[in-house]
């Protein structure tokens, strides 16, 4: 069983078009040593889509780390945003 459903919802945040793919930890979040979320079911959201949020909200300055497209557990990245731009 994949990881991902396969099922994406679009929501609307600040005018910005959102997808959130579904995941399952397939129920991992049971064992006690687990150390991700709380609940079994969970969205992941596309790259593309958190840093046009970022750049929204007025982070003006990312940085883009440690990206793993082919990462087992899932594609991932980490940043560093950061607003320079005053009043923002």
């Amino acid at each position: 069983m994949a990881p991902f459903s396969g099922k994406i919802e679009t929501k609307l945040i600040d005018g910005i078009d959102v997808r959130y793919y579904e995941r399952s930890y397939h129920h991992a979040n049971a064992n006690a040593s687990f150390c991700g979320g709380m609940k079994d079911r969970h969205f992941w959201m596309h790259r593309d889509d958190i840093l046009k949020l970022l750049h929204a909200f007025g982070f003006d300055d990312v940085i883009i780390r440690d990206e793993h497209l082919s990462h087992p557990g899932g594609p991932s990245f980490s940043l560093l945003a950061r607003k320079t731009s005053s009043g923002a």
